[in-house]
């Protein structure tokens, strides 16, 4: 529950701010600390629910919303951003790619053995969406690693 109270609370300063054309305290334009905001949620969605790593199932995720929240919204120019988003993700998701829009993505074959042979698929299933701590009718298993949410 206090997940969604902070999603909440940063949609809702999404939402107040979108319209203004300013600076604030900091002197970042609100503009740029939006845009920086909704790169890292949308990558802390597809990172939290979907990336197999062991790292990535053992982070505390609301406080990790804090914290990359706070460091993104400083970022003053894209390459900033993109390298503070390396530092936040790629420990937890290592073979996350994080690249700009100009930019090519690396060929990940380099990440696959060639032989995989007796190897299992390691992924998050979903039944719903279960973002309390404990319930009866969602949950999440991570495939091959005997992890269970």
């Amino acid at each position: 529950m206090k997940f969604l109270k902070n999603i909440f609370l940063m949609l809702l300063l999404g939402f107040f701010f979108s319209g203004y054309q300013g600076f604030n305290h900091s002197g970042i334009n609100v503009d740029r600390q939006i845009k920086n905001l909704r790169a890292f949620a949308k990558l802390y969605g597809y990172v939290r629910f979907f990336h197999p790593s062991d790292e990535a199932s053992k982070i505390d995720w609301d406080k990790f919303a804090i914290y990359g929240a706070d460091r993104v919204k400083h970022a003053t120019i894209d390459a900033q951003l993109n390298a503070t988003l390396k530092q936040l993700f790629l420990p937890i998701a290592p073979t996350a790619q994080i690249y700009s829009a100009n930019e090519k993505p690396k060929d990940i074959s380099e990440y696959f053995p060639k032989d995989t042979t007796g190897l299992k698929v390691v992924a998050w299933q979903h039944q719903g969406v279960g973002l309390a701590e404990a319930s009866f009718v969602y949950h999440s298993i991570r495939t091959n690693k005997n992890y269970i949410l």
